[in-house]
């Protein structure tokens, strides 16, 4: 009982000799502020023990406790429940519960989740991160939230960035904003971008502004431009033009103009192209030159090409042809 309140006595004349003081100390020892030793003014060069709160100015060197916090900047590692550093963690933040540092240059690991203004460096969340830049590898049970730009690999069931991406996205569910521009690679179960130059891989659907690479969907893909290949189980959708290849078990449409290839199990549709259209029923081009092949092909104004079906009609300006097997238009 002795020793406890001697234990006791010299923590609590720590605290009154050292809160009128500040400066550098090599060991924090904290039960709650202020009952801790020395106090909150002070920066730590070694070692940081809290049985509950501790706080310090800086810190360099090893944290152990339930919850900390670096009002400035820590470096070093970390090892807790929740471990707080306001303006740069440079190091490693290891938490059961939660980590927050203002700007992470190393790694940062919650049970629960990590939230920072920047990130270059690694972030692992049980459930998710929440970040505003990341340069690096994000990693969420559930998912990741970043308000900036990402330059990294995100990894989660759900995936959102509001500003640009360079990198990789996989998840259950891939988002940018509207506007965004993705260059790099989206694979899930649903993708969403603005501009998307790269690769997008969706389990159901894939879905982009302007369209500059390669699209596969499970069931569809949807872009208002295409500049490069669309491959969907189902259909694609191209809103204003396409540009490459149109690959599809049910249909592909172009509301615009199509400049390459259309395949589709069932139609293919089109306001105007230049190439061809292939398909096991119905190819639509409402003018342009080309190849028409399927079961039933129809062009209507301004049409030079040839098809080739069951019936094949053209109209330019009035009736022109509607004839079996072969019909042509020069």
């Amino acid at each position: 009982m002795k020793v406890k309140r001697s234990a006791l006595t010299l923590l609590f004349a720590c605290v009154a000799a050292s809160a009128i003081q500040g400066g550098t100390t090599p060991v924090m020892v904290s039960l709650v502020p202020p009952l801790q030793a020395p106090s909150y003014g002070y920066d730590v060069a070694g070692l940081r023990l809290s049985a509950f709160f501790g706080g310090c100015q800086r810190f360099t060197g090893l944290d152990v406790g339930l919850c900390q916090r670096t009002e400035k900047i820590f470096v070093g590692i970390a090892a807790g429940g929740v471990n707080l550093a306001d303006e740069a963690m440079c190091g490693a933040q290891i938490c059961g519960l939660c980590g927050w540092a203002g700007a992470v240059r190393g790694l940062q690991v919650g049970g629960l989740g990590n939230l920072s203004d920047n990130v270059l460096g690694i972030q692992i969340g049980g459930l998710g991160n929440f970040s505003g830049d990341v340069l690096g590898i994000q990693t969420g049970g559930f998912g990741n939230y970043v308000e900036g730009d990402v330059s990294a690999i995100q990894v989660g069931c759900f995936n959102y960035v509001d500003g640009d991406v360079c990198g990789m996205q996989m998840g259950l569910c891939n988002c940018g904003r509207a506007r965004s521009e993705n260059r790099g690679v989206m694979i899930g179960g649903i993708n969403y971008t603005g501009d998307m130059y790269g690769l997008q891989v969706g389990a159901l659907v894939s879905k982009s502004d302007d369209m500059y690479a390669v699209q596969f969907g499970g069931m569809g893909n949807w872009a208002n431009k295409l500049w490069g290949m669309q491959a969907g189980g189902l259909g694609n959708l191209a809103c204003t033009e396409g540009h490459g290849i149109q690959i599809a078990g049910l249909c592909n449409i172009v509301s615009g103009e199509m400049r390459g290839i259309q395949v589709g199990g069932l139609a293919n549709i089109v306001g105007s192209f230049y190439g061809a259209q292939i398909c096991g029923l119905l190819n639509f081009a409402g003018g342009g030159r080309g190849v028409q092949i399927g079961l039933i092909n129809i062009a209507y104004i301004g049409v030079q090409g040839v098809q080739i079906g069951l019936l094949n009609c053209m109209f330019n300006g009035g009736w022109r042809a509607c004839v079996p097997i072969v019909n042509a238009w020069f």
